[in-house]
Order: C-alpha cells, then structure tokens, then sequence
C-alpha cells in the first residue's frame, strides 16, 4: 500500500484528532495510508529548512504564508501547473488576498508554488463595557490609526485595567500588526518589485511611528509580553484592547464577563492578512497522490470540519455557514476582502527575521523616553536597519 506523509503545524489536540479523522476518510478513499508529522510552531521554519536541504521529509507540507517563495529561492518545491489549479476550481472562489504569496516575482500566470488552505486575518479585540464606560463609540473606534491612538486616549484613567496589550519581545506578529500602520500611512516593506527595500522612506517612517506610539498606553509589566502574554491579558479580562486572531474566540478559559462584553473590529482599514498553505516538495516521488491530498484537504466537507481549528476558510463560500455567518465572526470575514498579506518577494525572509529582531529592540530603546526622543530614536535605527539590508542584499 502507498504511503504519503504530511506535515503540519501543532495547532493543538482537538485540531489534529479531527485532521486524523479527516486523513482516515482520505486514506478509505484512495487506499493508501498516510504519515502524519507535527511541527512545533517554534521549530517551524528550521524543520522546514531541513526538509529542503536533505531533501528526506514530507510529500506535502502546511508552510506560512510569507515563507513559500523562500523556499521557491531554494529551488525546493514542485510547482502547480494552471491544469491542476483549476482541478482545484481555480482561483476565483479564494478570497483574492490568499493568493498574494505563491507566484513569483514574475507573476507567471501558468503556475502557483502553494495551494492557499487556511487564513489568519489581524483584528483588533476589545472590551465593549470598557468603551462605554469611556464613553468611546465602537463604530469608528479603531478605524484608523489616528482614531485607534484617540480610543485608547479617552480609555486612559477611565478603566480599572490595562489599556493595551501587545506583544513587545521578539515576534512575528508584531510584524504584522505593523504592517497595517505602514500601509495606511502610505508606505510599504519592499517595492512592488520586490527588489529594494522601502520601509525607510517617510510614508513607512511614519507608520513606525504611530504604531510605536501605541507604547504610550503599555503599562510596565506589559513592556515584555510576548504573543501568548498579550492574549492572555485581553482574553483574562486584565486589558481593554488587543491585537490578535481567530483563535482567541475559541479560549475556553476566558471569564464570562470578558465573553458577554467581547468585541471584534477589522484593524484599521486595512488589516493583514497570514495564513498557511500547502505545498509538495519537489523531493516527492508521488506527486500525483499528493495533488490527490490537497484537492481532498480543500474540499467543501474537509473544511467544514477543519474551519477554525487550522485557520479561517480561504473561499467565501464556507462563510455563509455557522460559525462564520454569526457576529463575532463578521469583522474576520470584513478583513478578507479589505486585508493585505506581507510581500512575497524573494528578498522577504531575510527582511521579515531583521524585522522582527528591530521591533523587539525597538521597545527596549524607546521605553519612558520623551516623544521627541522616540522619534529620533525610531528614525534612527529603521534607517540604520535599511541600511544594513541592503549592504547584505547587494553583497
């Protein structure tokens, strides 16, 4: 009997019994078995880093959204022909942002190195009671950056809490709760290009600047959060407002006054949008089975019991069924048709790992300094960052 692995991210228990239920119903079907290895998170970018220079892993993998073209550098994936695409109903029943980081530079328009499986929209949670206590309207409340900087403002001093929490260590996220600061103050990473780096040019100053701004309303004890600290501070009811995912309405231990007074907004006007994807190695002797496991991952049923264990649905279609047609899930759904994902250039690993150190720096420089210091300061090392990317990239 054929045997197929996959690799997948650890999103948890209840998320991987029901993939392995899902994997059975596959392996019925198709008469093969299938290896299932999880990654943790932590781990992930190494282990797939080793599945690409040894070339001994999976036949398909569950990779982020930013990472794909990375390992298309390497030369290490096998691409999906325009056939296969549209074996898989072609694009246009994806939400059109998931597909912002699987071509390549030159937008070839025969092929895709990933197929799009789950999305990660950035919303911005908060307390509802707490805004109307301060007497802040939720409607307009985190619209854009200057009326989130104001909401967070007429909180100060009128809640018994933490205003905000953040991750402010080194992460991830706090790249893509970034990035909607610097696109809606004109800016960006990279070029459209994808050849040279922009985050230095003044729109994106700019950005940087307001979003670190926010670190006006970080109490102490806040100034070295990372990810799984900042959820917990909104999700226990410790803090107003905080900038998150799709998994904090499903964290059973959050206090029921927190769930009654729960709100949910898209971040500013225009969030980011992550995700994971699937893709096949060109290591893979069974590509064909392969295809065979992404096309049965994809489908209607397999979603329905996937969707939200491993992410949102990337097709609008699996929107109009529970739980995603209720309230909560709305403004997820707002953020899929207004949101942005990273870019996807070849230049974005590198870029996004030096990011990602800057930023965690950046709040331990700036910490209890004056305004007009934090923004020399910010200038400063953003420039000083740029800078070095490019001596690196040119060399």
């Amino acid at each position: 009997m054929e045997n197929l692995s996959l690799s997948v991210f650890d999103h948890g228990p209840a998320a991987l019994a029901q993939l392995r239920e899902v994997l059975k119903a596959f392996e019925a079907s198709e008469g093969v078995t299938v290896t299932l290895e999880v990654i943790p998170w932590e781990n992930g970018w190494q282990k797939l880093i080793e599945f690409a220079l040894y070339h001994h892993g999976p036949d398909v993998s569950e990779v982020g959204s930013t990472w794909v073209l990375d390992l298309v550098r390497m030369n290490e994936l096998r691409p999906f022909e325009a056939r296969e695409i549209a074996d898989l109903e072609g694009e246009a029943p994806f939400f059109r942002v998931v597909w912002g980081g699987v071509r390549g530079i030159e937008k070839e328009e025969d092929r895709a190195w990933a197929i799009p499986w789950a999305a990660d929209p950035r919303v911005v949670f908060y307390r509802r009671d707490w805004l109307q206590r301060a007497g802040v309207s939720e409607t307009q409340a985190f619209a854009d950056a200057e009326q989130f900087e104001a909401t967070l403002q007429q909180l100060q001093g009128r809640v018994r809490g933490q205003i905000l929490a953040l991750p402010t260590v080194r992460s991830r996220r706090a790249v893509h709760n970034l990035a909607s600061w610097i696109w809606q103050a004109g800016g960006d990473f990279l070029h459209p290009t994808h050849n040279t780096i922009t985050f230095d040019q003044p729109e994106a100053l700019r950005g940087f600047q307001a979003y670190f701004r926010l670190g006006n309303y970080l109490e102490r004890q806040a100034r070295a959060y990372t990810e799984q600290d900042a959820d917990q501070a909104f999700w226990s009811g410790k803090a107003a407002v905080t900038i998150s995912g799709f998994w904090i309405l499903a964290e059973s231990r959050m206090p029921a006054d927190v769930r009654q007074n729960l709100g949910v907004t898209p971040l500013l006007n225009v969030p980011f949008v992550g995700g994971s994807h699937l893709v096949i190695w060109k290591s893979s002797p069974k590509a064909e089975m392969a295809l065979r496991l992404i096309h049965f991952l994809l489908n209607h049923a397999a979603g329905e019991t996937l969707y939200p264990l491993f992410g949102l649905p990337v097709r609008p279609a699996l929107w109009e069924k529970a739980p995603f047609c209720t309230e909560l899930y709305r403004p997820f759904a707002i953020a899929m048709r207004l949101g942005r994902s990273l870019p996807a250039g070849l230049l974005w690993g590198l870029v996004e790992k030096r990011l990602v150190d800057a930023l965690a720096a950046l709040w331990e420089a700036i910490a209890d300094q004056p305004a007009a210091e934090m923004e020399v300061i910010i200038r400063h090392q953003v420039e000083n960052l740029a800078y070095r990317l490019r001596l690196a990239l040119e060399g």
